[in-house]
């Protein structure tokens, strides 16, 4: 699949997704929640490429327009539109550990194309939804952003997943995802799991998973959990690359 026939279809998705929802309806309707994050088809998209797909919580103050009251056709290319300005052209200062993390992992496979998908696609007060008294709408907002991840996998089919949202999040993706297995296994036996862990669909085992704490994260052990998953990333794409350009199935 080519750039222009993912972003068609990843927005057919998102059509099916928010259009004549009552749950859309109703988050759009509360003033304390920002509008809903839609991840991006990067112009060098191409499914022959190694795809990876980053998944944070970076939805703080998430706006694409005051007057919005709906997802229609034209909104949705807004919210795509200013999700792939802000990933591609980041901040890069103290308080965007996410994207300078990513920016790095970039420079380091510069061959790979990124996907960016948040665990939550709204924010609450400009903080994560966790927050929210209303179980009721906070269970929505799960189900809607789960829904969302799951059309860019299954549309822009990542050969490689890291779900870096730290410990908000935990919950709902273990609810939601089901079929995402823990190796139970350490990486490195100098380093808990609980920092880096490698992860499996088990409907899809051909995916490569990583969970690991979110880029802003300053301690030691965080830190070189981040360190250690830029080292495996760049031999998994090399690998992966070499698999792709040699018809070979297996990858470590």
């Amino acid at each position: 699949m080519n750039y222009a026939d993912a972003y068609s279809a990843l927005i057919k998705r998102y059509q099916d997704i928010l259009m004549n929802n009552d749950s859309v309806k109703r988050l759009l309707a509360e003033n304390d929640l920002s509008h809903l994050h839609l991840g991006f088809v990067p112009e060098n998209y191409s499914d022959e490429k190694v795809i990876v797909l980053f998944i944070g919580r970076e939805t703080r103050g998430w706006k694409i327009g005051d007057d919005i009251n709906e997802y229609n056709l034209e909104t949705i290319k807004k919210s795509i539109a200013k999700s792939k300005n802000w990933f591609e052209n980041p901040k890069l200062k103290r308080g965007h550990g996410f994207f300078n993390y990513v920016k790095q992992l970039e420079k380091d496979n510069p061959i790979a194309c990124f996907l960016w998908a948040n665990i939550f696609a709204c924010d609450y007060k400009k903080g994560c939804p966790t927050k929210l008294k209303d179980s009721i709408l906070f269970n929505e907002i799960e189900i809607l952003s789960v829904e969302l991840i799951k059309a860019q996998i299954e549309i822009l089919k990542p050969n490689i997943v890291i779900f870096a949202s730290g410990n908000q999040g935990v919950q709902t993706r273990r609810k939601y995802f089901e079929n995402l297995k823990p190796s139970g296994k350490r990486i490195d036996e100098s380093l808990d799991k609980k920092y880096l862990e490698r992860f499996y669909f088990s409907d899809n085992p051909k995916i490569i998973c990583y969970r690991t704490v979110h880029p802003s994260a300053r301690r030691e052990e965080p830190c070189k959990a981040l360190r250690t998953l830029r080292t495996l990333l760049k031999r998994n794409v090399s690998e992966l690359t070499n698999s792709k350009l040699t018809g070979e199935k297996n990858v470590s």
